[in-house]
């Protein structure tokens, strides 16, 4: 919006008003004391907004992670059954990516001509393939340097180029993954390996997560509820 262009959201409010006053749509103005997301770290107030995310389809792993859950000699048996087993229970797809700079890079590439053309890497021997050439011992997987690997859209009728998509992966994978010597990605979870990340598609989120402002850049996913 022109009138508050560049600024910080919430000092954007006294303005915002005035500009609905000016219009003669406002209805009404007041403070009010409720509960509000901020950052963890810095106390900084977060934005709440819906945007597309990529998620995992674990709900069609559903059934087969209640019964490995179900094997599990848990002590004390009230967690597997209780907290864990219930949160199995009402699984939802997983929301995998993350709009952060540092973080794994979701090995997803995207053709600019269609982004229905997707290529996921499950290697760096994969990626290597990809790309025609080899990535080198001292290859950084990391951003912005596996920003560079691009390639022709292999699609039939396609003069497109795979660019990898900007987002990371949710902290979470990370905590929960195993690398082996070839540079590919193993998951101690129950639901998948990066091979199976190919389940991955992409939505609209809800607006259940806060998004970070320009003010605050959080290196983890997280958020704190204040009262403000």
């Amino acid at each position: 919006m022109p009138v508050v262009g560049g600024e910080f959201f919430k000092d954007a409010d006294s303005e915002l008003i005035e500009e609905l006053k000016r219009r003669g749509v406002l209805h009404k103005a007041g403070r009010m004391t409720h509960p509000y997301p901020h950052c963890w770290r810095c106390g900084t107030p977060l934005l709440y907004y819906a945007r597309t995310s990529w998620f995992i389809r674990t709900t069609a792993y559903k059934d087969t992670m209640l019964a490995r859950n179900a094997r599990i000699d848990w002590h004390p048996i009230e967690v597997g059954e209780g907290r864990f087993g219930e949160w199995l229970k009402n699984n939802v797809d997983w929301a995998v990516s993350r709009d952060r700079f540092w973080g794994t890079p979701l090995p997803v590439w995207v053709c600019d001509a269609d982004d229905t053309h997707l290529d996921v890497i499950g290697s760096f021997a994969d990626l290597a393939s990809r790309g025609g050439s080899a990535l080198g011992k001292d290859f950084d997987p990391h951003k912005p340097n596996v920003d560079k690997q691009v390639w022709k859209c292999r699609v039939a009728g396609c003069a497109g180029t795979m660019h990898r998509v900007p987002e990371v992966i949710d902290a979470w994978f990370d905590s929960g993954r195993c690398p082996s010597r070839n540079g590919t990605f193993h998951s101690r979870t129950a639901i998948s390996s990066p091979t199976s990340i190919r389940g991955l598609h992409r939505r609209g989120a809800s607006t259940r997560r806060a998004a970070g402002s320009t003010r605050c850049w959080p290196s983890r996913p997280g958020w704190a509820m204040r009262w403000s």
